[in-house]
Parts: structure tokens; sequence; C-alpha cells
């Protein structure tokens, strides 16, 4: 499987859980967190923004905040990625094992 695929079936399977997990909320505010900043939750978190407008480290604590396994989801995912920008094969490999 390529870089790009793999990628895509990572941000697939936390953004599926995110929609599961809206609709388990009974917290209304968490409940539009979730609904309305999906895209701060699939970012890379080195590339995240501070504009005038909003601050997406702030939003993402807020969204992290509502549940503790959306928390490890996103811990999961941004380690994954990280696996896959790996440019020595070997060390990737060992890095997914552990």
């Amino acid at each position: 499987m390529d870089r790009f695929h793999y990628t895509r079936y990572i941000t697939q399977a936390v953004d599926k859980f995110r929609i599961r997990l809206q609709k388990e909320l009974k917290d209304p505010d968490c409940k539009r967190y979730l609904l309305h900043n999906r895209f701060v939750l699939m970012r890379h978190y080195d590339k995240l923004r501070i504009t005038k407008r909003r601050n997406e480290f702030n939003i993402l604590e807020t969204m992290l905040d509502c549940d503790e396994r959306l928390r490890a989801a996103y811990n999961l995912e941004q380690e994954l990625y990280e696996i896959n920008s790996e440019t020595d094969y070997n060390v990737a490999k060992k890095r997914l094992r552990e």
C-alpha cells in the first residue's frame, strides 16, 4: 500500500469515529465542535494555524477534551502520520511494531 492510501485510510477511520462520537455525545457544545471543525481534527498538528479569527490549537484541545477516546484516536493518528513520513523503511517498520 502506498503512502497516499495509508494516510487516506487513517483519516477516514478517525472521521468515522468522530461522526459516531458526535451522535453519542450529550453535550451540545462538543457536538457543535465536532460537527464544524472536522478539518482541524484531520490536519497534522504541525500544520495547525492561528489567525485573527480562530486559533486551531484551542479548537483542537476543546474537541479532544470532549472525549478521551477521541484524544487517543487523534494521538494514534498523529503517530501513524509520523511513521508514514519516515524516510528510512527499517526505522518506520521498527516504530510501527513498537
